[in-house]
């Protein structure tokens, strides 16, 4: 059972919890405006924070960059604090190449000559069999392999779709090379999470539709936990993999109508 009263500050999983591909699920903007708590809004995709501050925007929810952490901010972390990294073959979109740029690495867009020191991978709708090569090469030559997310599938408007995970599942079987992760549900993601919040864990929970990211990180961490059932997973799967949430709620208006009610009943 969750104790709604003890919460000071939560974090909010995007994909299958907020929204479903570029489209906001039902009650959305009525919860975030209900949140008396600061809350950050997480996610593995690395899409640039400003993008998603432009969808919100979009439907009348006015957010910071501030508020937001997605795997773009991680990698660019992780990228600050490891100096030694000086160049990166990078498949993923192009914000993540974007952020990657601005940390002086140099990106590398081939193999002839140069072996880049890490392949950094995200999710990438347009992966061929030229950019697993590439990867491969270069991590042959000694290049480490570091992962923005895990993640294998990712919720969108047509139904669950590959995300980087299957690319590093991919890269890993032919390089035998384990990958760093810097995303959900790594310590070094919540790390930066709980840095950006400013407040104690164990007065924090994260909200989220997976239990191997969102919920299994949030054990890990310390952290309370809440399992949305308009992504990925449900009760059957939390039984299957015996992964325990705090609390399971069917959706977004539900919770908000429960957390009301809890915090009344505590006066």
């Amino acid at each position: 059972m969750l104790d709604f009263s003890s919460l000071e500050g939560i974090m909010i999983d995007i994909d299958g919890t907020l929204m479903r591909g570029d489209k906001l699920l039902p009650g959305v903007k009525e919860f975030l405006e209900f949140l008396n708590i600061p809350f950050l809004i997480v996610s593995n995709n690395s899409k640039l924070p400003k993008r998603y501050v432009d969808i919100f925007r979009k439907n009348n929810i006015i957010l910071k960059e501030s508020q937001i952490l997605t795997t773009t901010i991680t990698t660019k972390k992780y990228l600050e604090s490891h100096s030694e990294i000086k160049s990166a073959y990078v498949i993923g979109k192009p914000d993540l190449e974007e952020v990657i740029i601005t940390t002086g690495v140099k990106v590398l867009k081939d193999f002839s000559g140069d072996i880049a020191d890490a392949v950094i991978v995200g999710g990438d709708f347009n992966l061929n069999y030229e950019k697993l090569k590439l990867a491969i090469l270069h991590l042959q030559g000694g290049a480490v392999l570091i992962g923005s997310n895990g993640d294998m599938l990712i919720p969108t408007e047509e139904g669950l779709v590959p995300e980087a995970g299957m690319t590093l599942a991919a890269l890993t079987a032919g390089a035998g090379i384990k990958p760093i992760i810097l995303g959900k549900p790594d310590k070094y993601f919540f790390d930066c999470a709980i840095d950006i919040l400013g407040i104690e864990s164990n007065r924090v929970a994260m909200l989220g539709d997976r239990l191997e990211t969102d919920v299994l990180g949030a054990i890990d961490y310390g952290i309370k936990s809440i399992l949305i059932k308009t992504g990925v997973d449900d009760e059957l799967v939390v039984k299957n993999k015996e992964i325990y949430p705090n609390l399971i709620v069917e959706d977004l208006v539900k919770l908000k109508k429960m957390w009301y009610r809890r915090i009344n009943d505590e006066k």
